[in-house]
């Protein structure tokens, strides 16, 4: 349904209804984060447990046929902390914005403005892109240093 037909059937406002529905998905998030940090934790305490048992046949018992098992349990800690995920370079996030830049500027001719705002709204929550008379166009960043502007395809 879109917007307006939920306002319409709740007998609210569009904006209303918008913001219901960002106020309930706001909270299924947080209820999803406790989860996974719930399950990340239980995860680390078996794998920790794994890991200083493993260290112990390894380096005090000298076993080195279980190294590659410390490796490996090692190795999950870290995918579960994301700790080898590499941060965004100043050129990708360049390219992100490009693309959601693009993206939302070739929209605006094809949607209803109010389903275009809502999308745009969504593309650029997490990033310094702003809309000017329609058109997606980049903020400055945390440092305050100016982005390069993006011309209308």
């Amino acid at each position: 349904m879109s917007l307006r037909q939920i306002a319409a059937r709740e007998g609210c406002g569009v904006e209303t209804a918008r913001r219901d529905i960002n106020k309930h998905l706001s909270k299924l998030d947080a209820a999803c984060l406790e989860g996974a940090a719930a399950l990340r934790a239980e995860l680390f305490e078996k794998y920790d447990s794994v890991l200083q048992s493993l260290e112990h046949e390894v380096l005090a018992n000298g076993n080195l046929d279980r190294v590659s098992d410390l490796l490996k349990t090692s190795e999950s800690i870290r995918k579960l902390y994301a700790l080898d995920v590499q941060p965004l370079g100043r050129t990708e996030l360049s390219m992100r914005r490009s693309v959601i830049t693009e993206i939302a500027t070739k929209l605006r001719d094809q949607l209803p403005p109010d389903t275009f705002a809502h999308i745009v709204t969504l593309l650029t929550e997490d990033e310094p892109i702003q809309l000017l008379d329609g058109i997606a166009v980049a903020s400055a960043d945390e440092e305050g240093t100016e982005p390069p502007q993006w011309n209308r395809a």
